[in-house]
């Protein structure tokens, strides 16, 4: 968005002349007497102080309301200091005069801001003493710091990726300089100015280091106004990256410290970005809403490079919402006073929003001409992320030209730069919401590959269309998977490793303060805020992690790991089974067919059609009543004839390793096909998966079932448990944040069933008290080839690190403690399994990414180091689920069959008992990773 342009850094330099003729009232400064003075922009005001020779005063100066900037001047009216510091509104400067003669000696102050409102300052002359060598050198220092500030703001102004770079180096200089002069607010402006240029030039994790270095200088000094900026800077990078949640979380900070400290700028910049997270997220009314907050106040400060930001990214709303009119209007009021001030990053973004404008108008040649100017004009500043989106329009106008050749040469060109920003993040969550961003180049690319294939009956398009789909898959999980087989925190000093695991704890503390307010009373703001310190202490551990992975070298060889070529797709087959791949798409859809010795694809219906017969389906399948129906079979054959059908000579009496897509990713395969099905994320997480070092376990299984999970239950009083059959009936294994959990009988009938499969000695059964959390992230799971959890699961789509399962939540004598094995506690675990069991709700299911999948219990078991997983689609039956659960162990140990080969049997039987016909009861049931 065109927000990067804002000056987010709040601070000028004022320059003066070499002689300064002053007002003839000029203020005696009088030894440790403060004084409070008004001041607005424009005005200068003068105070003078008696000093010998080599005597030097130290004048201080609290700024309330408004920024200034000191000069000092000997008796002959020769400028000889400058003590620019921008220490913000509430900011604490001071100047030294040091006497090479007796004289009287003056220094100016002026607001920072010529254009700035009435504010105040207190000044004091606190010193006078005889001058140090270290005195000159803070005074020469000064200058160069000054000097070398002008320099950056000449340089970065004159549109130019070399210029920007030069910029860099300079605030280099200053960081250093800052240090002799032991001044941390230029610490802190040059770590947030360079920043802003790293953003600027699309170099995202540069920025972020940047910004996280900024907030916490501002913090050790207590200066709020600056660490508001920095919270604001990385705010509006996260909304860039597609992160608009913690987007907004920083923002929201930034806008209180603002508002404390009066800094109408800023708050103006806060507003404005604000508006950015929510356009982004696509919530346009509200996002208008902060638009039209930050307007009047980017006019009433005079920012113009502000006001045409707004205006722009006003424009951008209307677009949205249909209005092409008012967008135009909008956008050409703010090009005008881009032009006005040469603005060129903003004329860059000015252009570019016009021509796609125009391309969705219909005036493509225009647009063609504009994207052009676009593309050049970006690669000129060194701004990746509009040069890569002008490729990809580009591309778009080529094709509407018939010319592919060019549209595929320019969708590369904007891919490489993607790839180049996403390879240089170093957090898992930010590649993949930054991935999530930018799928539309990859969909792009098929389209332009399949198209070509189509023409000319090229079988490799159509392997390459193929390629290009994995390497918009599930890419971070990939990373994550090689990441965990190189332990990236070895050789990390201890520092960090014990930050993080304080972190941690500190996290979980939070975790469990939040499952107990929410299993009592609670009042809105209680959950809001233990949310806020969670999200905190949440941001906290992935920056340190984020600093961990940098520090170890053997991470980097991770960064450039390549998705596979369609050969080595096809080296993960065997005979016996086919790969489908779906990717949906706007204008239409694909499912490639690939066995080992051949690849085929077929052409399906748009997105949209397909997402509502899936989305249809899935109402009626995972409804225990609504699945009896005629209606459940009509709604199955529609999707299968899509889905399945029209290729069923291809995949006769196959096993079928299918890689879904979107919605696809929630729907029951084995409703469609009597074939043995598997579900991947994608082929490179097989063959991930397939790279994963194995030892043998010395036990076989590890059950976790019937856990205690109220105060009132039976088992706290030592009553029979078995009386309590009418328990079992019409529960379901899934909970909501709000309400009790109900025993889950069946459960332990599970376990003990599933036990009579195994030795004695090779199997462990925890239920009751022992089916607790400490026994769960227990080191000694590493020994089981099989963990099975039977109890209830949370589902949380919108925080997926909110997911989990439901463990013991008291002891055996009473006492509540922490039940709740959560998503990231689970990366945590180091597994060897071949095969876990989430025997619990929608256990398959979590927060969809596009590019990435669904992020859930699932991926999290897999870093964890199991090969395969069997999981459900939706909220399933307790006495069901443990019916199936036996009949599934059985056909696993008795009859020998594979995981996924017992799982289909399971189901075909599971299908014949009548009470448990209805794909309902059998259907949900799913196995992702490794078939063999």
């Amino acid at each position: 968005m065109n927000t990067l342009n804002s000056f987010k850094v709040i601070f000028y330099l004022c320059l003066f002349s070499v002689n300064f003729t002053f007002a003839q009232n000029i203020s005696q400064l009088s030894l440790n007497q403060p004084t409070e003075q008004t001041i607005k922009g424009g005005e200068t005001q003068s105070f003078s102080v008696q000093l010998l020779q080599n005597q030097t005063a130290r004048i201080e100066i609290e700024q309330r309301g408004t920024d200034v900037s000191l000069a000092g001047y000997k008796p002959n009216g020769e400028r000889f200091v400058e003590m620019e510091s921008p220490s913000g509104l509430l900011g604490n400067d001071l100047i030294l005069l040091v006497a090479d003669d007796i004289g009287e000696y003056k220094v100016s102050v002026s607001p920072a801001d010529p254009k700035a409102a009435l504010g105040k300052y207190v000044i004091k002359l606190s010193e006078i003493r005889s001058s140090t060598v270290e005195d000159r050198k803070i005074i020469e220092v000064s200058k160069q710091i000054t000097k070398l500030a002008d320099e950056t703001t000449t340089l970065r102004t004159n549109g130019t990726r070399e210029g920007r770079r030069q910029a860099l180096e300079k605030w280099n200089e200053i960081i250093a300089l800052s240090k002799i002069k032991k001044d941390r607010i230029w610490e802190v402006v040059a770590t947030l100015s360079m920043g802003l240029i790293n953003e600027q030039l699309g170099e995202f994790q540069k920025a972020l280091d940047l910004y996280e270095q900024s907030l916490s200088h501002a913090r050790e000094i207590g200066n709020r106004q600056y660490e508001g900026s920095s919270l604001n800077n990385s705010g509006n990078s996260y909304a860039t990256l597609g992160n608009y949640e913690l987007a907004i979380f920083y923002l929201n900070q930034a806008i209180v410290l603002q508002r404390e400290v009066g800094n109408k700028r800023g708050e103006s910049i806060n507003l404005n970005n604000l508006g950015t997270a929510e356009l982004l997220s696509g919530n346009y009314n509200q996002a208008r809403l902060f638009y039209e907050q930050s307007l009047p106040l980017r006019r009433e400060v005079k920012d113009q490079r502000g006001e045409a930001n707004t205006l722009t990214n006003l424009g951008q709303v209307f677009v949205k919402l249909g209005d092409n009119q008012k967008a135009l209007e909008f956008y050409k009021s703010g090009y005008e006073i881009r032009k006005t001030i040469s603005d060129k990053q903003g004329e860059v973004n000015s252009i570019w929003n016009i021509a796609k404008l125009n391309w969705k108008i219909g005036d493509k040649t225009k647009a063609f001409e504009e994207f052009t100017q676009a593309n050049l004009l970006a690669n000129k500043l060194g701004d990746r992320r509009v040069e890569a989106d002008s490729f990809y329009w580009l591309a778009l106008a080529e094709n509407d030209k018939n010319n592919s050749t060019k549209a595929l040469e320019n969708i590369e060109k904007g891919l490489q730069i993607i790839e180049q920003i996403r390879g240089e993040l170093l957090s898992p969550e930010l590649k993949s919401a930054y991935f999530s961003t930018v799928q539309q180049y990859y969909e792009l690319y098929v389209e332009l590959l399949v198209a070509k294939g189509e023409i000319s009956n090229n079988k490799a398009d159509i392997g390459l269309a193929l390629e290009v789909n994995e390497r918009a898959r599930t890419r971070s999980l990939i990373e994550l998977l090689q990441e965990a087989r190189i332990n990236f925190k070895q050789g990390v000093s201890e520092k960090l490793l014990d930050k993080e695991r304080e972190l941690q704890d500190n996290l979980n503390a939070k975790y469990r303060q939040r499952t107990t307010l929410l299993g009592g009373k609670n009042t809105p703001e209680q959950i809001t805020k233990i949310n806020n310190e969670i999200n905190d202490l949440a941001v906290g551990l992935n920056d340190l992690q984020t600093q961990i992975r940098r520090e170890n070298p053997r991470y980097a060889s991770l960064k450039n790991s390549e998705p596979l070529s369609v050969q080595e797709i096809q080296n993960l087959l065997d005979d016996e089974t086919v790969l489908i791949e779906y990717k949906l798409g706007e204008k239409r859809s694909f499912a490639w067919i690939v066995s080992k010795e051949s690849i085929k694809l077929y052409n399906l219906p748009t997105r949209f059609e397909i997402e509502k017969l899936a989305k249809n389906y899935y109402s009626i399948v995972s409804d225990p009543i609504k699945s009896k129906n005629a209606k459940a079979a009509e709604s199955a054959e529609k999707l299968s004839d899509i889905l399945i059908s029209q290729f069923s000579a291809n995949i006769k009496n196959k096993r079928l390793a299918i890689v879904a897509d979107g919605i696809l990713q929630f729907i029951p395969f084995a409703t469609f096909t009597e074939n043995e099905t598997i579900i991947l994320p994608s082929a490179g997480v097989l063959a991930e998966l397939r790279q994963a070092k194995s030892s043998p376990n010395s036990k076989e299984i590890s059950i976790f079932a019937d856990p205690v999970f109220d105060a009132r239950d039976s088992r706290l009083k030592t009553i029979n448990i078995e009386t309590k059959s009418n328990e079992m009936k019409h529960l379901l294994r899934d909970f909501t944040d709000s309400e009790k959990l109900p025993r889950l009988l069946s459960s332990r009938f599970e376990a003990k069933n599933i036990s009579t499969f195994f030795q004695k000695n090779k199997i462990d059964v925890q239920i009751d008290f022992a089916a607790n959390k400490e026994n769960a992230i227990s080191e000694n799971l590493a020994n089981y080839r099989i963990l099975h959890f039977a109890t209830h699961g949370l589902l949380n789509t919108t925080h997926p690190q909110f997911s989990g399962l439901v463990l013991s939540l008291y002891d055996k004598n009473g006492k509540p403690q922490d039940g709740f094995l959560r998503l990231n506690q689970i990366y945590n675990l180091n597994l060897n399994s071949d095969l876990v069991v989430l025997s619990a709700c929608q256990t398959a299911l979590g927060k969809e990414v596009r590019g990435e999948g669904l992020i859930g219990l699932t991926r999290g078991f897999m870093y964890a180091g199991a090969r395969r997983i069997v999981s459900t689609l939706w909220k399933v039956d307790d006495a069901a689920t443990a019916e199936f659960m036996k009949t599934f162990y059985q056909n696993l140990l008795v009859k020998k069959l594979k995981p996924a080969t017992a799982l289909r049997q399971t189901q075909t039987e599971m299908r014949e008992i009548p009470r448990f016909k209805s794909p309902y009861f059998w259907a949900g049931f799913t196995i992702q990773g490794d078939w063999k």
